[in-house]
């Protein structure tokens, strides 16, 4: 999900939705972030394999996903700052072009559009910033995997022993860590019985919904997952449509606006009906209302408001229907496969907003963690 704005988390009852992703002039370190709320934990009770779980991910797998999650909203702060300052002074040298061509015997106005297009120039060359959408992709499909890995290592069933499972998931961070730096990390999209086989259980000898056995702990986890994990991305998925759609609609009500005082402030620049003096500033004007008009547009299209709201719809018209189909009877292997399932739904979510993450890019699978 996008998780990289949330340094305008604080303004959104007092902000209207088309600036809400506006970024901070100086970088603002990210709203602390955890895989796993104080509820969550207060429910793992603690000399349990699943307190021990629990422990083993605060002491191996946050302080990784802390990291990766600050390093993508700074990247997106730098790279949200330069993309809006481009638009910001396209629209400025579109006016001061402008005003030079109406009073062009005044030397001032030469300068201004030399000096706005300097600092463009140098704004659009800055290695730093031009990066930022890199490092930003990179480390947000970080930060996604480490949250889901957080409960799939929850559910994994291939060892019993704490130290054994500790190690794995050391091992399996340590990969994801690994894959990210080297560009690589995009796992081929499993099945389900490729699910199957990757925990040890052949597909023809899974346990289905008739014969599965319930086990306490599995059914206790699936609890805490559907209320923790999926219950609260659902939650988030609504809140961001609403929010983007109501940013899509406010965009577009301030760019016809802005284009209609455009075209009305043109035509009486072209008329006779006021002062001569006077017809040079209105076309300046309607400059101006057509270059706000214009970075509207442009805002709008670098959020891709409407795009993105249709995608937290389907991605949570997709968990509705994961929530439905949660087994009746849950034991240890059928648990694994239905976190798994829900989260491969989070990380398709996430992969297609970047266009960088696989359906399937979850944790390292079994074979891959042993």
């Amino acid at each position: 999900p996008d998780q990289s704005a949330g340094w305008c988390h604080d303004r959104a009852v007092s902000v209207p939705a088309l600036l809400r992703r506006v970024p901070p002039l100086r970088n603002r370190p990210p709203a602390p972030a955890d895989p796993f709320t104080d509820d969550i934990r207060a429910s793992a009770a603690q000399g349990t394999q699943l307190g021990d779980d629990v422990t083993a991910v605060d002491d191996v797998l946050v302080p990784a996903f802390h990291r990766a999650d600050g390093e993508a909203v700074l990247a997106q702060q730098r790279w949200a700052r330069r993309e809006l300052g481009l638009l910001v002074l396209s629209g400025l040298l579109v006016v001061a072009s402008s005003v030079q061509a109406a009073y062009g015997e005044s030397g001032w106005p030469g300068l201004v559009v030399a000096a706005l297009g300097g600092i463009a120039a140098v704004l659009a060359g800055t290695t730093r910033s031009s990066d930022a959408r890199g490092v930003y992709l990179r480390a947000r499909r970080e930060a996604e995997r480490l949250r889901s890995l957080a409960w799939t290592h929850l559910a994994a069933t291939e060892a019993g022993d704490p130290r054994h499972r500790r190690r794995l998931l050391m091992r399996s961070v340590a990969r994801i860590r690994l894959q990210s730096v080297e560009g690589s990390g995009d796992i081929p999209q499993q099945t389900e019985s490729d699910e199957e086989a990757a925990v040890g259980v052949p597909a023809s000898d899974a346990p289905r919904e008739g014969n599965a056995t319930a086990e306490p702990r599995a059914e206790h986890l699936v609890g805490l997952y559907l209320d923790g994990r999926l219950g609260d991305q659902r939650d988030g998925y609504r809140r961001r449509q609403a929010e983007f759609d109501a940013a899509e609609r406010q965009g577009g009500r301030i760019r016809t606006a802005l284009l209609v005082v455009a075209t009305i402030l043109g035509a009486f620049s072209a008329s006779d009906v006021l002062p001569e003096s006077a017809l040079p500033w209105l076309g300046v004007a309607a400059t101006v209302a057509t270059a706000l008009s214009a970075i509207t547009t442009g805002w709008m299209r670098l959020q891709a408001f409407d795009t993105r709201a249709r995608l937290y719809e389907l991605t949570e018209a997709r968990l509705g229907a994961a929530q439905a189909d949660r087994p009746l009877t849950v034991d240890g292997v059928r648990a694994e496969a239905y976190l798994g399932q829900c989260e491969n739904i989070m990380l398709a979510e996430h992969g297609a907003w970047t266009s960088q993450t696989p359906v399937s890019a979850r944790e390292p699978t079994t074979d891959e963690r042993t």
